[in-house]
């Protein structure tokens, strides 16, 4: 008997000792708000310790420990910044996603990050169609399959009935592709296909070329304006506004040979963003189907029915200064109109439009890439 219970005892400390120490990063809410997406990151916790494979540290410990090392948590978005607080955390794993809504979709993607290497060991997500509170019901599965208890859905392209639109008309007889892209810095993007295309329904952010080449970030007024080179700036050079706006690109950045764009992605031509446009309804009718039900001035949120997910970055003027954050959006185009002109799209807080038109390239506009 005290042989069994030695055992017993033996067996217990070794199913202890195998669980890792992780802790798990607030999760990117896109298109939701960002106290949904604190509280169902909450939810996540506990649904990783109950699978018996992790203990996960405390937020209020994690808080603790980074503010104390002068760790800023906000627009840590990446699997670089997830190991570097790792680090401070002494945890063996972090975990790192975003919960998004796209149409009428929710989607929760999550990434298990090994500290030590940097690598991903492991991804958890779940779609549903609902309410955001519906999203709860799939927490326990995303941390099923970190924990490597569940299979993983396949991820792209990943299968959805099309959306009801507000004004009753259906869309024609087809399907709702989505999944994800994540570009050299590690930030992961959902995808969307509409028509004939796959688009990335957020505002690009990298801060680097894909051959790993800097993008210099101008925060000067004076040398934005003197650049005939590329580079990238945060709206007001404020890095909170990425989380949700991303970042804003002169031309030459989109141009540049060394590449903006993930492998297999690419800046639109003129013509890509107008199919884009006549696809989702024309110019006077696609801006309010093609703009997110969120993160726009008052009463300007869209319908959003393809998913696209369009939000307001607002532009950096040509002698450095910012505007219209939350009130329009602007997107390049990699068409050249002149030697000093490229053609955009531009969409408002309070009207159903496209705008086209061009500008001068030294303009921060932001970019949405279009698939090979």
């Amino acid at each position: 008997m005290k042989k069994l219970l030695f055992a017993v005892g033996v067996l217990l400390i070794g199913m202890v000792n195998a669980q890792i120490n992780i802790a798990v990063m607030d999760f990117k809410g896109i298109a939701i708000s960002s106290n949904d997406a604190i509280a169902l990151t909450d939810r996540l916790r506990a649904e990783l310790f109950l699978t018996g494979k992790f203990v996960v540290l405390e937020r209020e410990k994690m808080d603790a420990i980074l503010n104390e090392q002068q760790f800023q948590l906000s627009g840590c978005t990446s699997d670089a910044c997830a190991v570097e607080a790792g680090q401070l955390l002494a945890v063996e794993q972090m975990v790192a996603g975003s919960i998004s809504k796209i149409g009428q979709t929710y989607s929760v993607t999550a990434r298990l990050i090994s500290v030590e290497k940097g690598d991903v060991l492991g991804v958890g997500k779940c779609d549903l169609k609902g309410d955001i509170g519906d999203v709860i019901n799939c927490l326990n599965g995303v941390a099923g399959q970190l924990a490597g208890k569940q299979p993983v859905p396949r991820s792209e392209p990943m299968l959805k009935q099309a959306p009801e639109t507000t004004n009753n008309e259906r869309l024609t007889e087809e399907t709702i592709y989505t999944g994800t892209v994540t570009d050299i810095d590690g930030n992961t993007y959902q995808t969307i296909k509409i028509g004939n295309q796959w688009w990335m329904a957020e505002n690009l952010k990298v801060t680097h070329f894909r051959n790993g080449d800097i993008i210099p970030n101008i925060t000067d007024n004076t040398k934005w304006k003197k650049l005939a080179t590329s580079a990238y700036c945060n709206y007001d050079n404020n890095s909170e506004n990425v989380e949700i706006y991303g970042r804003l690109y002169n031309w030459y950045a989109i141009n540049d040979s060394r590449n903006i764009a993930p492998e297999g992605w690419h800046v639109p031509t003129n013509n890509e963003l107008q199919i884009l446009v006549d696809y989702c309804g024309g110019s006077y009718k696609a801006g309010g189907k093609l703009k997110s039900t969120s993160g726009w001035y008052k009463d300007g949120n869209g319908t959003d029915n393809y998913g696209f997910a369009a939000l307001p970055g607002g532009y950096r003027y040509y002698n450095g200064s910012f505007y219209d954050l939350g009130y329009y959006a602007f997107f390049w185009s990699s068409t050249e109109h002149g030697s000093s002109n490229t053609w955009y799209q531009k969409l408002y807080y309070d009207l159903p439009r496209v705008y086209r038109n061009y500008y001068d390239k030294r303009y921060g506009f932001s970019v949405r890439l279009v698939r090979d």
